[in-house]
């Protein structure tokens, strides 16, 4: 099976600090993506890019369009209470994962890129603007906050966490998990 995605976009409303201009009353947009078209069959594709970009949006879009395997990898990293899994545990779960026939993942965890790039057919970089990517983990927060996400492990709450907005800031400077 075969999926054509043709002319794809996606449009952002800035967040409030720079919604309106002075002496401007209409929201501003940025636009983000646009005339993007690919074919994707079946495989194994990796999702990439800063936190808040839209990767596990995409990637469960992709998922239910071409009926692959999606893979959320906080969803495997973070364990109950927000504790990061231990970092041999960690590879050997990734390993597992990309060991299978079929799958689109999103994430970056760069302590397993290379393991996922080597099996990856294919990788999209979701790059947008760190004021993008602010608002996008903004509007999760607000829209999601205590609740656990279905691209989260069980029992992490989405919270809002100044530390969390600060390494969205600095990306893609450090990503060392």
């Amino acid at each position: 099976m075969q999926l054509e995605l043709n002319d794809l976009r996606k449009t952002y409303l800035l967040p409030a600090p720079l919604l309106h201009r002075r002496g401007q009353g209409k929201p501003k947009t940025k636009q983000a993506l646009a005339g993007v078209s690919l074919t994707l069959g079946p495989g194994l594709y990796g999702l990439l890019g800063p936190n808040g970009a839209g990767k596990s949006t995409l990637a469960r879009r992709l998922g239910a369009a071409t009926g692959l395997p999606v893979v959320h990898l906080d969803g495997l990293y973070w364990q109950p209470g927000w504790v990061a899994m231990e970092r041999a545990a960690w590879r050997r779960t990734v390993e597992n994962e990309i060991a299978k026939d079929a799958w689109i993942i999103d994430g970056n965890f760069g302590s397993s890129l290379e393991l996922r790039l080597s099996r990856a057919q294919a990788a999209v970089y979701l790059d947008y603007s760190r004021a993008v990517c602010l608002a996008g983990v903004l509007r999760r927060v607000w829209t999601t906050h205590g609740r656990v996400r279905p691209d989260m492990g069980a029992g992490c709450p989405e919270r809002f966490d100044l530390s969390f907005l600060r390494w969205v800031w600095d990306f893609p400077k450090r990503d060392g998990t």
